[in-house]
């Protein structure tokens, strides 16, 4: 039997082209493992993670704080769902960074819980909406909590807008019917809110029904002063805008009143009405512009820019009457068929 000698191996270390010695042995060391097969022959070198330090090598991805149990001493995680950095030293990750951005600031994850207890990281539903303080980022206590929504503007017409997190495209649109943001012994503050939750007076606008035990991405939107409102019309910032259309028939008497408009005078001060009159019966129009103001008893209007197709339809007046200043249409003078179309712009008191 012959046997074949092999040359020991050489070994350029500086990796400049130039054999700088020849390789004797080969030991582990931290983080490297060298294992040997004699019935194969092969000689194996592994990286050993769990004993490397500080060297940084993987990246990890999770979405929330990354599990211990993932990645190695030494690497790196990201949250993709808010951009903290994580660094696992000893076994544990431990926040490094934070990605800041003005989009990050109004977003939070967060579960929804129907039931009354609470935990970290979770809302539910119970007449108000309440948020465990912890929900909110680098929140501890209520009073951080309020803080942080207050910092972002929260209002009357704030939106906060809940999108599911492993789901997207389920999202729900919540309109904020007041500025008030409870915490325990406040008034209105009640069922399963603790001392660590705040609260909030919420409708939902659209969008899917909050689903129990569902995570979702929570972003506040600052105080948007629109609101569509049971009856069609939309109120906008201290404006109301309204178009609203009636029908009724005259009945040949031309003392006979009409209420087209009613403004509240609690809490509107004036407006300006835009009047369509249409005789459905013989095709004929009119078209006005009406100012009107009050003091809470009284009511006074100004009628201009009066153009008709034939023949003047009708005439305006007003009153208050029952906490309305009335707008009012009378002397029709026939039994045909009419519509009123009413664009109303009006300024709070």
């Amino acid at each position: 039997m012959g046997y074949i000698s092999v040359g020991r191996p050489l070994v350029d270390s500086d990796n400049d082209g130039t054999v700088d010695g020849i390789l004797n042995r080969l030991n582990a060391g931290s983080g490297m493992d060298i294992t040997y097969s004699a019935s194969t022959g092969v000689l194996t070198l592994a990286v050993d993670e769990s004993e490397l330090s500080g060297s940084g090598t993987t990246v990890t991805y999770s979405t929330g704080t990354p599990s211990d149990g993932t990645g190695s001493n030494g690497g790196l995680a990201i949250d993709v769902t808010n951009g903290d950095f994580y660094r696992k030293e000893s076994g544990s990750w431990g926040l490094l960074d934070q990605i800041p951005s003005l989009r990050r600031t109004r977003m939070f994850t967060a579960t929804y819980a129907t039931s009354s207890g609470f935990a970290a990281g979770k809302f539910t539903l119970d007449g108000e909406y309440y948020f465990f303080a912890t929900s909110f980022p680098n929140c501890s206590t209520a009073a951080e909590a309020e803080t942080y929504v207050n910092n972002l503007g929260y209002g009357l017409n704030s939106r906060i807008i809940f999108s599911q997190r492993d789901d997207p495209k389920d999202i729900s649109v919540f309109r904020a019917t007041s500025a008030t943001v409870y915490t325990q012994g406040d008034s209105g503050f009640s069922g399963s809110g603790t001392s660590s939750s705040i609260g909030f007076d919420l409708e939902k606008e659209s969008g899917q029904n909050l689903a129990n035990g569902v995570v979702y991405t929570v972003e506040f939107l600052p105080r948007m002063n629109i609101e569509h409102k049971t009856n069609g019309s939309v109120s906008i910032q201290e404006m109301n805008l309204d178009n609203v259309t009636y029908s009724f028939s005259g009945d040949g008497n031309t003392s006979t009143e009409f209420v087209i408009a009613n403004l509240d005078v609690s809490t509107y001060r004036s407006a300006k009405y835009h009047i369509q009159v249409t005789n459905a019966t013989d095709s004929s129009y009119q078209v006005s512009e009406v100012m009107l103001i009050h003091n809470g008893s009284a009511s006074n209007i100004n009628e201009y820019g009066l153009v008709y197709s034939d023949s003047p339809l009708a005439n305006v007046k007003t009153d208050v009457n029952g906490g309305n200043a009335r707008v009012i249409l009378n002397n029709v003078g026939d039994s045909d068929n009419y519509t009123v179309n009413v664009a109303v712009k009006a300024l709070t008191t």
